[in-house]
């Protein structure tokens, strides 16, 4: 555990570069992470509260992309926030997570598999994702440069969980930084259009994947984005309403749900998080499971079976100048 310097995350945050390198001590010796801003708003992000109805000013957080100790097979994705840093690292001893510890003046930087694992049950049917069938709008031009843009709501219970709509809002948009970072991984691009924050009760309390996605699909008619997102505490899993969520002229096979996490034992758990946020989008996006019955052609299982292993390669190492900041041990 380590404490971080409020003044330079307050600097940090005034000048806001483009360029960081983030110093992290760890148990195999200091971790020197150099970082790129990322820019995953739009110009039109705004947050909105329940309560109102209307929009707020967003907390004020840096989001960076980067690589660890210069080897570009690696990929660390970073938030700063007043008196926090929040993240996800994957290097050659595995992936890690970087955040504060709940209830408590301190951060921490731990393996995943110091942890036990978080259980996940996708229950997305299986199926062929659509080429060109009923539902699905052509859209003319070059589809190459566009943004995938995202709404997510965020259910009450998590709200409970963070406390405030402040820590709310920083949790989540940090949470979307480290899933956006796999994506442009994978050469898919994707911004955040809007947050909608349950700073009241809800009226999604079901108890499982199913439950959640029928009462966002019964309860949001429009949303602000492509494809739409709503992540809380419960369901045990994470469920998309179908393999086609882009150009479908109904919004309801657009939407997706995803049961996260928060903490475990008062350590911070993102990494769990962001598998099954990306995993969930990844079918609105037209992908299905690697195990499905759907890539040989003849409605036999794959030899590859589980989800396929998430490249670390972050591209060209980011170039300087880099402005340094050390986090005390």
């Amino acid at each position: 555990m380590f404490s971080t310097n409020d003044r330079v995350l307050e600097e940090l945050l005034r000048t806001s570069p483009r360029t960081l390198e983030l110093i992290v001590p760890a148990r195999q010796g200091d971790v020197h992470l150099r970082l790129v801003v990322s820019d995953r708003m739009t110009d039109e992000f705004q947050v909105i509260l329940a309560s109102t109805g209307r929009p707020i000013e967003a907390p004020p957080g840096l989001y960076y992309v980067g690589i660890v100790n210069d080897d570009p097979n690696t990929l660390a994705a970073i938030s700063i926030f007043p008196g926090q840093v929040m993240g996800i690292v994957s290097d050659g001893h595995g992936d890690h997570v970087l955040g504060p510890m709940e209830g408590r003046d301190a951060h921490v930087y731990y393996a995943t598999k110091d942890l036990p694992p978080q259980p996940f049950v996708c229950d997305t049917p299986e199926g062929a994702a659509p080429d060109e069938e009923d539902g699905i709008q052509e859209g003319g031009g070059d589809r190459s440069l566009k943004c995938v843009r995202f709404y997510w709501e965020v259910n009450h219970d998590v709200f409970l969980a963070k406390g405030s709509v402040v820590n709310t809002v920083n949790f989540i948009t940090a949470l979307f930084n480290q899933s956006a970072a796999l994506y442009t991984n994978g050469g898919i691009s994707v911004v955040l259009n809007e947050v909608y924050v349950w700073d009241v009760p809800s009226p999604c309390v079901g108890t499982t994947q199913l439950e959640q996605l029928t009462c966002f699909q019964n309860t949001r008619n429009s949303f602000n984005g492509d494809l739409a997102h709503l992540v809380g505490l419960t369901g045990g899993g994470g469920r998309a309403a179908s393999l086609a969520g882009l150009c479908n002229i109904d919004n309801d096979n657009s939407m997706c749900y995803s049961n996260i996490t928060t903490t475990f034992q008062n350590v911070p758990t993102y990494s769990s998080s962001v598998f099954v946020v990306a995993h969930e989008q990844g079918h609105l996006l037209g992908s299905n499971h690697t195990h499905a019955c759907v890539w040989n052609g003849n409605n036999t299982r794959s030899m590859v079976v589980g989800p396929l292993p998430v490249t670390r390669r972050a591209g060209p190492a980011p170039r300087g100048p880099f402005r340094r900041a050390v986090a005390p041990s």
